[in-house]
């Protein structure tokens, strides 16, 4: 969503929703220096520089590049997938005309300073010093995930200890730097299957349910989904975007309608904001520059001014109107919940006898 212009100075753009994502890539990182107590943190990646640069403004990591000067051993902890390395990224359900064959990956490391490191158990293999305190590798059959544990001593200086990892191959020499998607926490669990989409329609509760007369429902009047929410691009945004709603079950979400209240998002919770004028106004509060805009349940936007406002008090309801099942019916509402529970049916093939009806 484009985000709200005419900002205080300085002021970061607002929008009307966050989305938050994350994700358990990364490292376990330990430094015990030679004196004090041990520390640990997470970082991005097994190279330290590159590690340094993405952790830029966090004060924890700027603590620890700080008491990473001092003499001490780092230990890096991480599972490190090593699939599809040097081969060609495919769309989803398609295939190459050939079948690459699998590659012998060798893993190096370059470092200042004594290390040990260790691939699945399995030591690294010193190579010839090139100026470095240690240059190591391990050569290992391309695919799965690994655990690597990488320690490292630092004798102290200006500057915490230089490590860096890179992987090349037989069939092509050059060294490349790992991606960050490639380190794994090493206490993360994998999956031992890709999870399945799921697969609401044939649910018993929406046998019958018309997914276009759903859609009408969910954009219509009556109910007024659409005042408030978005899905699949289209409507408000009030309310959450129920576009992820073809992934859960029928009792959340019918829930979700019938008691609005039950489970909030945090992100729009109803504010009751008090007017110095005496006015109460209820509803879903984001802010544009020096102005508040409260969204009621209607839809309806009310623009006021920040210094006109005497409170703001978080309320306990939603602004979500109750009643909407037994105003709708029961086969209404079957055809709304087939609507938001399932991905829009595939269009009729052109010249077929419905294409034409």
């Amino acid at each position: 969503s484009p985000p709200h212009q005419n900002g205080l100075p300085g002021e970061l753009p607002q929008r009307p929703e966050v989305d938050l994502q994350y994700d358990l890539c990364g490292v376990e990182a330990e430094w015990r220096p030679a004196g004090g107590q041990p520390m640990k943190t997470w970082l991005p990646h097994v190279n330290i520089d590159v590690s340094r640069q993405f952790t830029q403004q966090s004060a924890l990591h700027e603590q620890m590049w700080r008491v990473m000067r001092e003499p001490g051993a780092l230990t890096l902890r991480t599972k490190l997938d090593l699939t599809n390395l040097l081969r060609p990224a495919v769309q989803p359900g398609a295939k190459l005309d050939y079948e690459p064959e699998n590659e012998t990956i060798t893993l190096g490391i370059r470092a200042e300073g004594p290390v040990r490191a260790t691939l699945d158990g399995r030591p690294f293999e010193s190579l010839i010093n090139a100026g470095w305190g240690g240059e190591y590798s391990t050569a290992v059959a391309e695919g799965d995930w690994h655990d690597l544990v990488i320690e490292l001593s630092h004798l102290g200086g200006a500057k915490p200890p230089v490590l860096e990892l890179s992987y090349w191959s037989a069939r092509d020499g050059r060294a490349r730097p790992l991606a960050l998607r490639r380190f794994l926490l090493p206490w993360a669990q994998r999956a031992s299957e890709v999870a399945e989409l799921a697969d609401n329609r044939s649910l018993p509760e929406l046998r019958g349910g018309d997914w276009l007369r759903g859609k009408k429902e969910f954009f219509g009047s009556e109910a007024g989904c659409s005042k408030c929410h978005a899905i699949r691009g289209e409507g408000g945004t009030i309310g959450p975007n129920l576009s992820n709603l073809p992934q859960r079950d029928y009792a959340s979400v019918f829930r979700d309608i019938a008691e609005p209240s039950y489970a909030i998002n945090p992100d729009y919770t109803t504010q009751t904001v008090l007017l110095a004028e005496g006015r109460a106004l209820a509803g879903a509060v984001r802010t544009d520059g020096d102005k508040l805009i409260i969204a009621d349940q209607e839809g309806k936007e009310t623009v006021v001014d920040r210094a006109s406002v005497e409170s703001i008090e978080p309320a306990s309801h939603s602004i979500m109107p109750e009643g909407i099942p037994k105003a709708l019916g029961a086969e209404r509402l079957r055809d709304l919940m087939t609507f938001l529970l399932n991905e829009p049916p595939p269009e009729p093939a052109e010249g077929s006898a419905k294409a034409n009806q």
